[in-house]
This record gives C-alpha cells, structure tokens and sequence, in this order.
C-alpha cells in the first residue's frame, strides 16, 4: 500500500498544486512552485529511500529545463509542451523495454509481485506505451490551438480523468485475466528495481508526474 499512497502522491500533488497557483497567482508563479515543489519531492524521496524514482526524476528535470525556459524566456509555450516530453519518455521507456528487455518493463518497475506471465506483463507494457504515446500527442494538439487558461483545465481534469478510466480499465482487465501462475519477480536475480514508485494495486505505474 505504501508504493500506492506514494505513486498517486507523485502523481496528482503536483497537478493540484500547478492548478491552484495558476488560479491565484498565473503562470510563472504556478511553474516556478511546480519545480520547486518536484526538487523537494525528488530529494525527499533520496533520503528516504536512498535512491531516485525514474519517473519522478525525469519530471523534476524536465520541468527544470522546460519550465526555467519559460521563466528565463518569458515563453509559456515550453511549460505546455512538458506533458508532451514526459509522456514520450513515459512511452519510449515502455515500448524500449519490451523490444530490448529479457525481462517484461512492468515486472521490474513494480515494487511488488502480480500473478502474472510473461505475455500479460508485456502486453500491458504495450498497452501503457500506446496510451501515454497517445497523452503526449494530444497534449502537444491542445497546447499548440487552445488558450494557456484552456490548456491548464485540460490538462488538469482531461488527463487526470483519462489516467483513472484507463487505471480502472486495466483492472477489470486483470481480473478477468489473472492466471494464477507464479509471478513474475521483479527483483529476480541481480537486476535492481529502477525506480520503487508503481502500485502494485492493479498494476499501474506511476507515470503521471505533471506539471
């Protein structure tokens, strides 16, 4: 249960917080807190656990760059397009993994075991790849024709929403699914787990650390 409270932690915290302070206080505001509050994040978790959760990395350091751009450039364009970096790298991470990966991409960044095999792992790494391909094209979509006030509703709501009907959808799935083989480990042999920060409660990772 830890990992769960700590990966919708990553997840919806720092939407809600970019929302809040880009209602009150507008956008260089609401990304200057957004990457402060994913540095505080990222080095909380350093010395807790002594090491970084990928996906909360990579989020912290794309809004560095990306949102520092807009801070430095005064070009809110950038900020925008973080979603669209973070899920490509979401995405490649994924879709990378199964093409070059012995070992299904799921199974290792889960923290705890599923009953499941090789084929369903790799087929729900499949399904995430497409899915977050699919997040980051549509955000660049909305980024680029709609407004910045627009774009902060959607991004807010729209993908919050699609990542818990898709949550929900792959729950069912496994239900329906569970084979009640031996699980994969992901902690098998000598091979670390990268990143400590899925849930283990239907198998979600947590790859929605947003702006």
């Amino acid at each position: 249960m830890r990992g769960t409270s700590s990966g919708w932690r990553h997840s919806l915290l720092p939407t809600a917080v970019f929302f809040g302070c880009y209602q009150y206080f507008g956008l260089p505001t609401a990304t200057a807190v957004l990457i402060a509050h994913l540095g505080l994040e990222t080095g909380w978790s350093w010395l807790l656990e002594r090491r970084l959760p990928v996906m909360l990395t990579v989020g912290f350091l794309l809004a560095l760059v990306l949102g520092g751009g807009t801070l430095l450039l005064h070009d809110e364009r950038l900020i925008k397009e973080k979603p669209t970096f973070l899920y490509v790298c979401f995405a490649l991470m994924m879709v990378g993994g199964e093409l070059f990966s012995k070992r299904p991409v799921l199974a290792m960044l889960l923290g705890e075991k599923l009953p499941l095999s090789q084929r369903s792992w790799r087929f729900m790494g499949w399904c995430w790849g497409g899915f977050f391909l699919v997040l980051a094209a549509v955000n660049h979509w909305v980024a680029g024709h709609y407004s910045t006030a627009t774009w902060v509703q959607f991004k807010t709501f729209g993908f919050t929403g699609a990542m818990v009907v898709f949550a929900i959808l792959q729950a069912l799935w496994l239900g329906w699914r569970q084979e009640g083989k031996a699980p994969v480990a992901a902690d098998a042999g000598s091979t670390p787990d990268p990143a400590g920060d899925a849930s283990s409660s239907g198998g979600t990772p947590d790859a929605t650390t947003r702006p």
